[in-house]
């Protein structure tokens, strides 16, 4: 071996050294900066932002000196200062360097010389002197840290939210971890919140209170929680409720209140885009298209188009009903075609179609629906007078339709009732009293329409307003009434019913059915239910056989001359109005309790899913308030936000606000 080839293997034991002597130090010096910020953790409890910082500094430091170290051996690199390094611990009258050198290599006594028996006793020892400390430094921290607790060393090597439980253990109920984890159909990734004042989520999450100390108390208005005692303390579980509701903890000594305010899951949203309107076939053939647009903000899993056909005159009706093929298309929209010589339709036979979709949330919530598209083939009688104008069917067809599938729902439940709970039993009946509803708010509207009203027949506003909103059967029918006659005189003809009246007295007789039907559903009596419902789809089906007033355009609406009023109004008539304040007595109402629950936290949580539903931005200043308090932030901006969003102010966006 000459001396060059023994210099080059001297230089590569030498590099393999180097390279484990820098992640060896590099390693030590991180372990021992993490066992001091241990330490410190252990001793002031850090906060999480500050074990983070540390944790990249620590990195950072020993990323540093492992790159120094590098820096400092960068030597090696040349095979001449790797001989200078061996000629400066063995000499040889500098043969070494002279032998390495190209011009030189290969002289025989130049080598003899040259190669000294001690080259490898030299780089065993360099081997052991340069990697005994950084390796030891670094067994010595791993083994500290493995001795210590997992959660503690969590604590420091992988700072995450929850981890304050590992941390040191204060008053009771000071520090506690709440995790939220949603269905598994919405794949939402679970929420872990470190002493929440408030805990949001989508309706029907499983959430889990852990905490240190003795066991505590817990308490829900709305729905049910379960506390249990834990080898480290305590355990508190509930489910979100379907509204916004507060949940008390408490001990003998302390107790704590947190506001859970629910996200609810909405059912698809179903609009029919094709067919746009009911049509009048003029022969049983073709095909027609259908499109449909779906929505739903957890996803669709299936969706479809429904159809019932009926067929007869006069009392004999028959009903048949299927789904359609159809294909879901990215975007969340769904095509089909109906062919109507395939479904074998004929003259006088009607098709209603509609787009049904169903998302993966509960199933007893029901299935999102579209408006249901009515196509009716002519009969040959229709153009045999030339007072016949085709068009559109009334929506008293739908509603016949609508009312069939109602009394279908009932029926099928009251098969099913003697195999079911009686909650169940409840529960779907209600479904059914709410479509129930539904359909009588939109008879209604249909007899008040035909009436030449412009407004609907119920002022109701939401699903299940019918006791507080809606018109009883005798207010309905005093209405009607009064709409028809005008200076005690009829509509239309003196001595004889009018059409209008023909058509209209049915639906009446079809809207108090249906309200009576209403309330035994509501009760979770199906059965006492169907008469009604019978009795409601036997008036519409005379209403259908009346005679049909179609008008001409839409009667003119008065417009107001305003440069010919303006100005002339009678200034003691008017009822000013401050424009600071609040404009209603519950606004003034609202303000007050505000100001009296300011510096009081567990008042302005109270007040705060108050307003959930009726004032969600102030609920929103309000929760910015309440985590404030709790964290010791500042709660200006917060407060000036909730006080002018309640007074009806400008609401301050920057800076400061004068009013505090």
């Amino acid at each position: 071996m000459t001396a060059r080839e023994r210099v080059t293997r001297v230089r590569r034991t030498l590099m393999v050294v180097a390279v484990l002597r820098v992640v060896a130090t590099a390693l030590a010096v991180a372990l021992a900066l993490l066992l001091a910020i241990l330490v410190v953790d252990r001793l002031t409890d850090l906060a999480r932002p500050v074990r983070l910082i540390l944790l990249v500094t620590a990195i950072g430091v020993g990323v540093g000196a492992a790159a120094t170290l590098a820096w400092r051996m960068r030597g090696l690199a040349s095979l001449e200062r790797v001989a200078l390094w061996v000629e400066e611990r063995l000499p040889t009258g500098w043969t070494l360097v002279t032998a390495v050198d190209p011009r030189y290599s290969g002289q025989p006594m130049l080598e003899q010389s040259a190669l000294s028996p001690r080259i490898g006793e030299l780089v065993r020892d360099t081997v052991m002197r340069r990697l005994t400390a950084p390796v030891g430094v670094s067994l010595v921290a791993l083994g500290i840290l493995g001795s210590v607790p997992e959660p503690m060393r969590a604590r420091i090597v992988a700072p995450r939210a929850g981890d304050v439980l590992a941390g040191r253990r204060g008053a009771p109920l000071e520090t506690y971890v709440a995790t939220v984890r949603a269905p598994a159909y919405a794949g939402l990734p679970d929420q872990t919140l470190e002493q929440p004042a408030t805990i949001a989520g989508l309706e029907g999450s499983s959430i889990e209170i852990e905490g240190h100390g003795e066991r505590v108390l817990c308490g829900l208005a709305r729905g049910r929680c379960r506390a249990e005692q834990t080898d480290d303390g305590w355990r508190v579980r509930l489910v979100m409720p379907d509204s916004g509701a507060v949940l008390t903890l408490g001990t003998d000594s302390v107790q704590r209140l947190i506001a859970l305010v629910p996200r609810r899951d909405s059912l698809p949203v179903v609009l029919l885009r094709a067919p746009e309107r009911d049509t009048v076939l003029r022969l049983p053939e073709g095909t027609i298209p259908l499109l449909a647009d779906l929505r739903d903000d957890f996803g669709i899993v299936a969706a479809r188009f429904e159809y019932v056909i009926s067929a007869g005159i006069g009392e004999t009706y028959t009903f048949r009903s299927g789904v359609l093929d159809a294909a879901i298309e990215v975007g969340q929209g769904m095509r089909g075609q109906v062919d109507i010589r395939a479904l074998g339709m004929g003259p006088g036979d009607v098709m209603h179609i509609r787009a049904v979709a169903q998302d993966a949330g509960p199933a007893r919530r029901g299935l999102g629906v579209s408006a249901t598209r009515a196509m009716r083939v002519a009969r040959e009688s229709d153009y045999d007078t030339t007072t016949s104008v085709i068009l559109p069917g009334l929506p008293a067809d739908t509603s016949a339709l609508s009312q069939r599938l109602l009394i279908q729902l009932a029926e099928e439940l009251l098969e099913r009732a003697p195999r079911l709970a009686w909650a169940t039993v409840v529960e779907e009946s209600r479904t059914i009293g709410r479509d129930q509803a539904r359909l009588r708010r939109l008879v209604a509207d249909v007899i008040f329409q035909r009436l030449g009203e412009d407004v609907e027949g119920e002022h109701a506003h939401g699903e299940d307003d019918d006791a507080a909103g809606g018109l009883s059967p005798e207010e309905m029918l005093a209405a009607a009434e009064a709409a028809t006659q005008i200076t005690d005189q009829a509509l239309d003809f003196h001595g004889d019913e009018s059409p209008v009246v023909a058509v209209n007295r049915p639906l009446l007789e079809a809207y108090n059915a249906m309200w009576d039907a209403g309330r035994e559903l509501n009760i979770g009596e199906p059965r006492a239910a169907l008469p009604h419902m019978y009795r409601a789809l036997d008036a519409i089906q005379r209403a259908r056989a009346a005679e049909r007033v179609y008008l001409r355009g839409r009667p003119t609406v008065a417009v107001l001359d305003v440069e010919a009023i303006r100005l002339v109004g009678n200034r003691r008539d008017a009822n000013p109005v401050s424009r600071g304040g609040a404009e209603t007595r519950s606004g003034r109402e609202l303000l007050d309790r505000f100001v009296r629950a300011i510096g009081r936290t567990d008042s302005l949580l109270v007040l705060r899913i108050q307003l959930l539903d009726t004032h969600p931005e102030v609920a929103v200043a309000l929760g910015e308030v309440i985590d404030a308090m709790r964290t010791g932030g500042e709660t200006r901006g917060a407060m000036a936000r909730a006080r002018a969003l309640l007074a009806g102010a400008p609401v301050p966006t920057s800076g400061r606000w004068e009013g505090w």
